[in-house]
C-alpha cells in the first residue's frame, strides 16, 4: 500500500492494516522510512518509529476494546458510540489506560472480579448516558396532564 496519508484516509488505512495483519497472521513489518511526518500545524511531527510502536500497540489492544464495547452494548442496550464513551469515561475517572479497563471488563465476563473503582465508574457513565436530557423532560411533560 502506498500513497499520501491524511486525516480523511484514516479509515482506509485502518482497513488495509487489519487486512494485511489478517493475511500475515498478526506478524507484519511496517517500513515508514519514506514517510515525512508533519504535525497538525504543518511543522515536524513525531518520530516514525514512535508512531510504529503506537500503531502496533493499538492493533494489539483493539480487539479487547471492541469486545468490551460489545459487552457494554449487550448488557446496557448501548449503541457503539455510547459504549465507547462509557469506556473512555471509566478510563479517565479511574486514571487507568483504556485498554486495561477493557481487559478488566472482558475478564469479568469470564469470572474474574471487576475492580470496584472500574465497576463504579462504568455504572456512573452508563447512568449519565441514560439520564434524560432537559429536552426529553420537556417533551415528556408536554404530553401529561397536571395532577391536583
Amino acid at each position: 500500500m502506498s500513497g499520501e496519508l491524511d486525516r480523511e484516509s484514516e479509515r482506509h488505512l485502518q482497513n488495509a492494516l487489519y487486512s494485511a495483519l489478517f493475511r500475515a497472521g498478526w506478524d507484519i513489518d511496517v517500513d515508514l522510512s519514506g514517510i515525512a511526518s508533519r504535525g497538525c500545524s504543518g511543522e515536524g511531527g513525531d518520530d516514525p518509529q514512535t508512531e510504529v510502536v503506537q500503531l502496533r500497540r493499538a492493533m494489539q489492544t483493539r480487539p479487547t476494546i471492541d469486545q468490551a464495547r460489545g459487552i457494554l452494548m449487550a448488557a446496557f442496550s448501548l449503541g457503539p458510540d455510547d459504549a465507547w464513551t462509557t469506556l473512555v469515561m471509566a478510563s479517565q475517572n479511574t486514571n487507568t489506560k483504556l485498554h486495561r479497563v477493557a481487559q478488566q471488563l472482558v475478564d469479568s465476563v469470564q469470572g474474574q472480579a471487576l475492580p470496584k473503582a472500574v465497576q463504579t465508574q462504568l455504572t456512573a457513565a452508563v447512568a449519565r448516558l441514560n439520564a434524560p436530557t432537559a429536552d426529553q423532560d420537556t417533551t415528556e411533560d408536554a404530553g401529561t396532564e397536571p395532577t391536583s
